[in-house]
C-alpha cells in the first residue's frame, strides 16, 4: 500500500519512517520525499490485519523530530457488477470483468473454489476500478469473490451453464462415477446410436491424459479406466458420438 504523508519540516535528508500494524513493525525507506512530502510504500505483511496504522516519520537533520500519523482503515470493497455474469462455455480459459472499488493487482479474486489470475487493475475515470481476471477451464457456478490483504471481502454471483456446450437432451446419456475419483473411473452411456463413440480426459491446460474409442451398440454400455497416477485436480471428459457431444467436469482427489 503507498501512502503520502504531507507535513513541514522533514529534512534534506532522507527521513526514517517507522510503520506499525497487525502486530508487525516495520522500517521502510521512502521511494520519494522533500521537506513536506514523503512517499513511502507499506510492506503487505503490514497491513494484512489492519484496524488502524501508526506511521512515525523522524526526522535526521541535526536534532531528530518524530511525528505519528495514524491511518485508519481503508473503505470496504464495493463489487457492482460483472462481465460477464454468465457463461455458457468454460471449456476453455476465459476473462471476467470485475468492476467496483477499494481492491487491487494485490486482492485475492476467487470463483468458487477456484483461485482466478489477475492480469490487470485499471481506475477508470470515474474513480472506480476494474479488474479483468482470468478463469480456468471447468470451472462452475459460484459467489466471484474478492478478498483484500486486511480480510475483507465482497461477492457477486456468477453462473456457468449446467451442461456446458451441450445440448439439454443428451445430459441423462451419460453418468460418470465415482465423482470425485481416486483410481479407477466409470463412465456409463446410453442410447448412442452411432457406431463409434470416442472418449478423452483432459487436464485444465487442455492436454490430453487419456483417449479411447469404442463401438457403440445403441444401448447402453460402460467404460472404466484407471487414472491412479493422474495427479490430483480437476479434469474434463469429453464424450462424442456423430453430433453428439457431452462434456462433463471430474475431480481427482
Amino acid at each position: 500500500m503507498e501512502v503520502v504523508i504531507n507535513g513541514a519540516a522533514f529534512g534534506v535528508l532522507t527521513p526514517r519512517v517507522v510503520a506499525v500494524g497487525s502486530g508487525i513493525t516495520s522500517t521502510i525507506t521512502p521511494s520519494a520525499n522533500t521537506t513536506t512530502r514523503i512517499i513511502a510504500t507499506i510492506p503487505r505483511n503490514v497491513v494484512r490485519n489492519m484496524g488502524s496504522l501508526s506511521i512515525t516519520v523522524t526526522s535526521l537533520d541535526r536534532l531528530p523530530v518524530s511525528t505519528m500519523v495514524t491511518i485508519t482503515a481503508p473503505p470496504p470493497i464495493n463489487l457492482t457488477s460483472l462481465m460477464p455474469s454468465v457463461t455458457s462455455s468454460n471449456l476453455q480459459p476465459f476473462t471476467i470483468r470485475v468492476n467496483g472499488t477499494s481492491f487491487s493487482a494485490q486482492s485475492i479474486f476467487t470463483l468458487g473454489n477456484d483461485t482466478l489470475r489477475v492480469m490487470s487493475v485499471i481506475r477508470n475515470a470515474d474513480g472506480t476500478l476494474t479488474a479483468f481476471v482470468e478463469a480456468r477451464p471447468g470451472v462452475q457456478s459460484g459467489n466471484l469473490t474478492v478478498k483484500n490483504l486486511n480480510q475483507q471481502t465482497a461477492s457477486l454471483p456468477f453462473t456457468v451453464s449446467s451442461m456446458v456446450g451441450v445440448a439439454a437432451e443428451f445430459a441423462s446419456e451419460i453418468n460418470v462415477f465415482p465423482n470425485p475419483v481416486e483410481d479407477i473411473v466409470s463412465v456409463e452411456t446410453r442410447n448412442f446410436q452411432t457406431a463409434t463413440v470416442n472418449m478423452t480426459i483432459t487436464n485444465v491446460f487442455g492436454q490430453c491424459i487419456f483417449r479411447t474409442e469404442y463401438a457403440a451398440d445403441g444401448g447402453q454400455s460402460m467404460r472404466s479406466f484407471d487414472i491412479s497416477d493422474v495427479p490430483v485436480g480437476v479434469y474434463l471428459l469429453e464424450v462424442r458420438a456423430g453430433t453428439r457431444r457431452v462434456v462433463q467436469k471430474i475431480l481427482k482427489k
